[in-house]
Formats: structure tokens, sequence, C-alpha cells
């Protein structure tokens, strides 16, 4: 199936949640702070690990001004849960450009429990990083999607319930967003991290390292592979400045048995826009522009000796290393920001 999407300019919003869920029925709803010029595409987790019980997250709902979601603890279990944390990422559907990081995001119809090919109408470079997120109303079982063979061209897809489920799963829509690998910086400062931990990820914790401390990061993630067969989901702990920890999580609903093979997990970790010294520098435009973000008299010096200031250059879209020269910030990237 092809996946046919119009250029669009990007229009994206990323936060972190925090909150607990009552019982099975519990619904939670997220108003966004612009509203979209039509129902975006959302991504959401993976879910923290305060509590235990195996989960994973569903929407609904989705509008131009928000939606809903849960926490959706697998069938077997009473869908109570304590509070945890977890990231969402809306996009406007469509093939987008994030100041250079190239993206499509879209929303497929109906997804069941066969996997079925999709391939994209502009190939990426290399393989990207593919986020997915199930759509589903409380009639529907708990469901996680599993992707296999993503490749620059396109992925393979299907749903999974529960093991102790043995129906016919009906076909749900599936949100996702593919994004190309790479370290990416936005004009205004705000730094994107796009990659993959190769085929490392098992049942117990992974170590992602940022070699940059990243301020407030918004951390989404999905497994990239299906080595592993039985229905599992990702969690994540110990998210900070410079680190975070993943873990496939199988469900235990036809046995207790949760050993899962190495998968690859790709991942997303979008910065806040810091400004630790105050000067009205963005602390990663400074840093890509040979500034220290802890100076807060540079923001007044002129590296080029062209007249403007650094913080002139900066609101001007400018690059103050280039005596009166541009930059186009949608080439701008990242020193080395992580590494797994």
């Amino acid at each position: 199936m092809a996946l046919g999407i119009q250029p669009l300019a990007l229009a994206f919003e990323a936060a972190t949640l925090e909150t607990a869920q009552s019982n099975k029925a519990s619904w939670h709803e997220v108003t966004f702070e612009s509203p979209f010029d039509s129902p975006p595409t959302v991504m959401m987790g993976p879910v923290s690990f305060n509590g235990s019980d195996p989960s994973t997250l569903r929407i609904r709902n989705v509008s131009n001004e928000g939606f809903q979601f849960q926490i959706d603890e697998w069938d077997y279990r009473d869908g109570s849960h304590t509070e945890e944390s977890f990231s969402y990422l809306a996009a406007q559907p469509g093939l987008l450009d994030l100041d250079g990081l190239p993206a499509i995001a879209g929303r497929i119809e109906s997804v069941g429990g066969t996997l079925q090919s999709y391939t994209f109408d502009s190939p990426f470079q290399s393989p990207p990083v593919i986020l997915f997120q199930i759509e589903a109303s409380d009639s529907s079982p708990a469901l996680v999607v599993r992707p296999r063979r993503i490749t620059a061209s396109g992925f393979q897809l299907r749903i999974q319930a529960e093991e102790k489920n043995r129906t016919r799963l009906t076909p749900r829509p599936v949100h996702f967003i593919a994004l190309e690998q790479g370290q990416y910086l936005q004009s205004n400062g705000q730094p994107f991290i796009v990659g993959t931990t190769g085929d490392q990820v098992t049942h117990s914790w992974h170590n992602i390292e940022f070699s940059s401390p990243i301020s407030e990061p918004v951390f989404l993630a999905h497994m990239q592979s299906s080595f592993g067969g039985n229905t599992a989901s990702l969690r994540h702990r110990r998210l900070g400045e410079t680190s975070v920890q993943v873990k496939v999580e199988e469900e235990q609903s036809l046995d207790s048995e949760v050993s899962h093979i190495k998968e690859s997990v790709g991942f997303i970790v979008i910065g806040a826009i810091a400004d630790h010294d105050e000067d009205g520098l963005p602390d990663n435009w400074e840093m890509v522009h040979g500034l220290d973000p802890n100076d807060p008299l540079d923001a007044e010096t002129d590296q080029d000796g062209d007249g403007t200031t650094n913080l002139e250059e900066f609101a001007e879209g400018t690059d103050p290393q280039e005596y009166d020269g541009t930059v186009s910030y949608t080439h701008l990237t990242l020193p080395t920001i992580y590494s797994v």
C-alpha cells in the first residue's frame, strides 16, 4: 500500500505528561496550546516505570484542538495504575520539513493482525525512525503496533493483542511519523535528536547516554523490529538531561515468562529552548556558533567584525561567524549529542 502524502510546512507540538488512572474506563484530556489546521497525527510513549503492571497507551477523539488518551493496561489487569510520565508528539499530517529534518506523518485507516506492507511516495535517504500509535475506543482490547523491515522506502506493520486473546482482531487506525536519523537544531535553538539503539534492547534495562546535556527532554520511542513474537511494548525510566533507560516489556496474560530477545528501538529526544546565562541566545545556538552558553557577555560581542552583535545576528537569522553572511538553519546540526 502506498502512502500518498502532500508536502506541508511543519506544525508540531510536543510535551511530557504525568497522570494516574483509577480504572479501565478512565480517559484523560489533552488540549493543544495552539489548534492545528486539521486533526494531527499523535504519537505517545513509552510509559515510565513507576507501576509494574505491563502497560501501553491508546488515543481517541483526535481533533485539531486536542485528543484523549488512556494508560492501557492489558486486558487481564484491572486498569488502575499509579502515576506515570510519558510524552506525546502531535504533527500536522503530510511531508514535513523540520528546519531541514525530513519527516512524514500520517494516519493509516485500517491495520489488522496480519502483516501489511506500506511504501513512502517519497523515499528517505536511509531507513528512518518511525513512531507508531494505536487509535482505539473503549470497545477495543489493549493493542500494540509491531513494525518490521523498516527501510528507506517503507515498512511492514501489524497490531497485537495480549497472548491470551485468540480472536481475530478488528483493524484499527494507526498514526505514525517517520523521521530521518540525525541531530538537528531548529532556528529557535531547540535541539532534535533522532536515532536508534540497534539490535540491543531486551527485557533488561538498556542505557542511552546523551554526551551533551539536553534541558527538559521530551522523549519518545518505539520498537523498530519484531524479532520476538510475544506481545510486548516499551517502558522507560530515569530520564534526565544526560540519559534515559528503556526496556522491552512483555505482558503476562498467558504465562509469567517475560524474557525477550534483542530488538531495535528508535527514539526522538526534543530539548527545551534553554538559555542558562539569560543573554537572549539559546544554549544550543551558542554551542553551534562557538559561543559560551554560560557567558552572558558574549551576546553583545561581534565575532565576525561585521558591525552586528551576536544577539542581532540571532534575531536576523545570520551567521555570527561569517562576515555579513547568512546561514540556512535547515543545514545546522549539533555536535555529537548522544551515544548508545
